[in-house]
């Protein structure tokens, strides 16, 4: 499994907690009170762990409240919460000497069980069903990327509208070199304008019938009655169209259909992180009701 760069660092600082507090819990063991009495969690190093598990319970309830605290990234923000949340299983663990006790300690033992697999299980599947780097472009930028990409495929075919060619060229050519050109970039500048200067080219009104017709819709809206909405029928669509169309605009086609390709796998994957973001629903509830829990536990614990 590859893990991230930017979690690496998280996972040192939980390994490194977690066994610096069992050296401390051992420690405890032998030398205070915990080795006459048995452990305790009104030790002072029971204590100690309580106050921290508690303390980083409340920075991860904290996550809602993101967008207002300033001077932290969303994405520090979030991998913050992921590690210093699941630190509180182990802490909590070290404060009640891995018992649960009564019934109000094992009632939010299981319940802060529940928060850490509803945030978990989410994290997990966010990360393996739907895999992206932390530095990728926003779904909009994507998707005016792939329409200005399918533009520039169908350049060839003259204006959309049927309007006059020479004013059409000379708006074209403008945006064109108005750009800044990405290295590596699909349709280089300079082919760009020639092509400009070419179109209309001979038979190329069924890919201008593609374009106008299926994939500007698709690519415009997310409408599942669109017939390239589907991998198969845009694959049936496509083979007609390219049946109609000269040898040397074949390739067109196949960009339209990487372009759609790429479009169908981002939404598909947009569509699978908003599921996976409905747990939300039950992780949100189980976290507050954990947070008043443990206050009402640290109350009965400090005055009885």
């Amino acid at each position: 499994m590859h893990i991230h760069k930017s979690h690496r660092g998280w996972i040192i600082l939980f390994v490194l907690v977690v066994a610096g507090g069992y050296g401390a819990y051992k420690y405890d063991l032998r030398h205070e009170r915990a080795a006459l009495f048995g452990p305790s969690g009104g030790s002072a190093v029971g204590l100690i762990f309580g106050i921290a598990a508690a303390t980083l319970l409340l920075f991860a309830a904290m996550h809602w409240a993101r967008r207002w605290l300033p001077g932290m990234r969303s994405e520090t923000w979030s991998r913050a919460h992921y590690w210093l949340g699941a630190l509180v299983v182990p802490l909590a663990w070290f404060h009640g000497a891995f018992h649960h006790g009564g019934s109000l300690t094992s009632a939010s033992m299981w319940l802060l069980y529940g928060v850490v697999a509803s945030g978990f299980v989410p994290a997990m599947l966010r990360c393996f069903i739907t895999p992206g780097s932390e530095d990728e472009e926003p779904v909009d930028q994507t998707l005016k990327r792939l329409s200005s990409e399918a533009e520039d495929v169908v350049v060839p075919c003259g204006p959309m509208n049927g309007g006059d060619v020479e004013q059409w060229r000379a708006e074209r050519t403008r945006l064109i070199q108005s750009r800044v050109e990405l290295a590596g970039g699909a349709h280089p500048r300079e082919a760009l304008i020639a092509a400009v200067a070419t179109a209309p080219v001979a038979r190329s009104e069924p890919l201008k019938e593609l374009y106008v017709e299926s994939v500007k819709r698709f690519l415009e809206s997310d409408a599942e009655d669109c017939v390239l909405a589907s991998r198969v029928r845009a694959a049936q669509v496509l083979r007609r169209y390219r049946a109609l169309l000269p040898d040397e605009l074949h390739p067109a086609v196949a960009r339209l259909e990487r372009i759609c390709d790429d479009c169908r796998t981002l939404r598909s994957r947009e569509r699978m992180r908003r599921r996976i973001d409905g747990w939300m629903i039950v992780h949100a509830p189980l976290s507050m009701a954990l947070v008043i829990l443990v206050a009402v536990h640290a109350i009965y614990a400090l005055r009885y």
